[in-house]
């Protein structure tokens, strides 16, 4: 549990310090419970979109994502962030396809590191 709320603070803190780093016109809103809610937003859809995706490809998509090497997991995350921009454009505005990408590789690399 304290890896868990740990993952989530480092991640609050990358969203709103380094994403306006990645693109001058990436915004995030400087409130620390929009940080918040921009983080389990995103946790919460990407296990929605994942789940769904191997379902409807009928686990297809499972081997798709380790023979692209991941590459799929970045299509997805910067999906999910543009998806949050969209629905949620007071809390962060995403700027385009690339920012998106940067953005979810950073948020999956502190993901990673602060669960080792």
């Amino acid at each position: 549990m304290k890896e868990f709320i740990f993952s989530i603070i480092l991640q609050v803190i990358v969203v709103i310090v380094v994403f306006p780093l990645i693109d001058s016109d990436f915004k995030v809103s400087k409130n620390l419970g929009d940080g918040f809610f921009i983080v389990l937003a995103f946790m919460a859809l990407n296990f929605i979109l994942r789940q769904l995706f191997l379902i409807f490809t009928l686990g297809i998509a499972g081997i798709l994502y380790y023979l692209s090497l991941g590459t799929a997991g970045l299509i997805l995350n910067a999906v999910v962030l543009l998806l949050i921009g969209h629905f949620f454009p007071e809390k962060m505005t995403v700027p385009g396809f690339f920012p998106a990408i940067v953005g979810g590789f950073l948020l999956s690399v502190v993901n990673f590191l602060s669960s080792k």
